[in-house]
This record gives C-alpha cells, sequence and structure tokens, in this order.
C-alpha cells in the first residue's frame, strides 16, 4: 500500500517547517549565548576598570547588611605578591594604590603573575561577641567577583572558590575597615563595656 501523493508533500512540508525552525532555533541561541559572553566580559572589564576604594568599602558594606551580620569586624583585604606568591594581606582601603592592584590583578589574570589559589580582593569578618554571635563559616571570608561586582561568600551550594593560601594575617581590631554593630556600620574601635 502506497502513501498517497497529497500526505507525502504534507509531510515534506512539515518536516521541512521543523527543520528550518530547529534550525533557526539553534541560531537564535547561538547569537544569544555569544552575545551573553560578551556581555560578562564586559561586566568584568568595567568591574575591573571602575574599582576604587569607595566602590569597595561600599560593597564589603552591603555584604555585612545582605547576610544581616552584626555585631562584627570586617577586614578589607587586597593581593600582594612580594614573595613572588599571590597572598591576601589587610590594608586601609584608602591608602591602596588602585592603579598598581588593578595592574597586579591585569597581570595575574593574563600574564601568569604572581601565581597562587588567591582572591584578589577579599573580606574577613570577625565576631566582635564570640559567646553571642557566630558567624557561619561560609560568610566569614568573602572574595571580590568581577562578573557581580561585589564581594559573595568564600563557598556556596553552587560552587567556590579560594580565599589565600596560608600563611595570611586574620583580621584583628588594627586592621578593621568598619564594624557593624546593632545594625550600625562605623569607622571606630569596639568600645568593650566597663567591667570586662
Amino acid at each position: 500500500m502506497a502513501i498517497p501523493e497529497s500526505v507525502a508533500r504534507f509531510l515534506l512540508a512539515a518536516f521541512r517547517v521543523v527543520f528550518w525552525s530547529f534550525g533557526a532555533v539553534v541560531v537564535v541561541l547561538s547569537v544569544l549565548a555569544a552575545a551573553l559572553a560578551i556581555w560578562v566580559s564586559a561586566a568584568r572589564f568595567l568591574s575591573w576598570r571602575t574599582l576604587s576604594a569607595e566602590m569597595v568599602r561600599e560593597r564589603a558594606e552591603v555584604y555585612v547588611e545582605r547576610y544581616l551580620i552584626d555585631d562584627v569586624g570586617v577586614c578589607i583585604y587586597v593581593v600582594r605578591c612580594d614573595s613572588g606568591r599571590a597572598r591576601l594581606e589587610p590594608v586601609d582601603v584608602d591608602e591602596v594604590d588602585f592603579d598598581a592592584l588593578r595592574d597586579r590583578i591585569w597581570g595575574r589574570r593574563f600574564r601568569n603573575e604572581c601565581p597562587g589559589q588567591t582572591a584578589n580582593l577579599g573580606l574577613h569578618l570577625v565576631a566582635l561577641n564570640e559567646v553571642e554571635n557566630e558567624i557561619l563559616s561560609n560568610q566569614a571570608n568573602a572574595r571580590w567577583a568581577f562578573a557581580t561586582d561585589r564581594f559573595g561568600p568564600r563557598w556556596t551550594r553552587f560552587g567556590g572558590g579560594a580565599f589565600s593560601e596560608e600563611p595570611w594575617l586574620r583580621c584583628t581590631p588594627e586592621h578593621y575597615a568598619f564594624i557593624r554593630r546593632g545594625g550600625v556600620i562605623s569607622a571606630s574601635e569596639p568600645v568593650t563595656p566597663e567591667g570586662e
């Protein structure tokens, strides 16, 4: 039993529509993927290019507020390459030479300079009152993500990354960039109550 010619033409036309539709979907998805790759690269470049003390400080405060972390001292770290290996050091962000930092970051990314499993910028959070306040281990260290232009936890359920290779200097009161106590951010040193 042969297929009638009208049915064969209908099936052939349907096949062509499906084939061309699939091809169009593949082309559209390829263009979208390329556009997304360009957008992410451009966003990373813009984040790197506009890196400044004000931006880093503001994003550090946003990190602490976003996760509702209270009664905490926060240290800001930048990558150093003094020993030939990358490691983070606490800094006063207002004294950082951001042109040199951007060059160091560029060299690590594209010239294989200053190797090491270390973030370029980081935060280390220390509880001001360890008895009443416990910081989650995944939130205690944060690293800068150029793709999102902000600090994020060192690791999450979706992935993670390195903070700093050992040895690195832990956050202490003399290195605090700021503290957050009672929901208020201040640059002052933590005050211990009388009688302690």
